[in-house]
This record gives C-alpha cells, structure tokens and sequence, in this order.
C-alpha cells in the first residue's frame, strides 16, 4: 500500500522534524498568561487577609481600652519599678489625703500686633 506524501511531510536533510513551530515569544506569553493572574490573585488574597488581621487587631485594641476604661486598675506601676495604689476621692477624703487641685487650662497668648512698615 502507497502512502501519499504530505506536503509537510519533507524534511531536510540536517533540520530535525517537529510537527509544529511557534514562534519564539510564544513560550513567553504562555508564562504571562498563566503567571500574571495567578501573582494577582495571590496579591489580592494576601491584602485582604492583611486589612482583616490589621481591622482584628484595631477592635481588639479598642475593646481593651473599654475594658481598662470601665474598671480603672487598682494599682498601677510607675516607670521606676514602683507599684502605686489608686484611690477614689471618696477613699482619699476618708484618709484624709488632699489631692492635687485639677490642672486648670493655661490661657492662650494674646496675638501680638505685628510691626507695619512706615512708609516715607
């Protein structure tokens, strides 16, 4: 039985025989199609996670300080090391404490007028 020759078929001599050639940039945008979507999908999972860690972590800060807001501590520590018990002012008026007066706001300054050239 005779096979017809294909015209694709013929091969030189010192040129080995693929059934298809794609152009030199073809493996390149193989890669950026398949990669490209992926680092994007990726980025945008990972911001996400991120923005809800970093939203977690603020509520859990705020929560904290509603709690420390709620029920001041008993004692607190002081930067030297000292530990030092806090009162109420119905406690220290009982112990016969005086407490320091409220720091009453400072007054602004009053705007000084500025020099105006003279002119001649």
């Amino acid at each position: 039985m005779a096979t017809e020759d294909q015209p694709g078929d013929q091969v030189d001599e010192g040129e080995p025989r693929s059934r298809f050639r794609l152009g030199k940039k073809w493996g390149l945008r193989l890669r950026v199609a398949i990669y490209v979507p992926l680092l994007v999908f990726f980025g945008w999972r990972a911001v996400e996670r991120f923005q809800a860690g970093a939203e977690a972590a603020d509520q859990n800060f705020r929560n904290q300080v509603q709690n420390r807001l709620a029920s001041p501590p008993d004692v607190i520590m002081l930067p030297n090391g000292e530990a030092m018990r806090v009162i109420s002012e119905d406690q220290a008026e009982a112990l016969g404490v005086e407490l320091s007066p409220e720091a009453q706001p400072t007054a602004q300054p009053t705007a000084q007028p500025t020099a105006q050239p003279t002119q001649p």
